[in-house]
């Protein structure tokens, strides 16, 4: 008897986790694909001003995840090849948002 209590206790909590590891990987999927392109070369800011410090240049064809900050500028929240990016400010000039998402 308690052979099939600890046989489908396991059984429960492997479901369970297997459940936890699939609503981790669509969150995660969801959050951190890109969703925008650089089209053009473009500058890279600190914070969201023109006048702010510039901290990287990011040429066209580099994929990102991007949330709206303000009018003119989208924060980076991921980009693959660029960690050191992530918080930073875009212009929305240089970028092809993809149609499928939302900001």
């Amino acid at each position: 008897m308690r052979s099939i209590i600890f046989i489908t206790g396991s059984i429960l909590f492997t479901y369970w986790m297997y459940l936890l590891a699939v609503r981790d990987s669509k969150y995660l999927k969801d959050n951190y694909s890109p969703n925008a392109e650089v089209i053009s070369t473009i500058p890279v800011y600190k914070r969201p001003k023109i006048n702010s410090h510039i901290i990287d240049t990011l040429h066209s064809g580099v994929k990102l995840t991007v949330r709206n900050a303000n009018q003119d500028f989208y924060r980076i929240i991921f980009a693959e090849e660029y960690n050191n990016l992530k918080g930073s400010y875009i212009p929305k000039k240089g970028l092809e948002i993809f149609s499928d998402t939302e900001l």
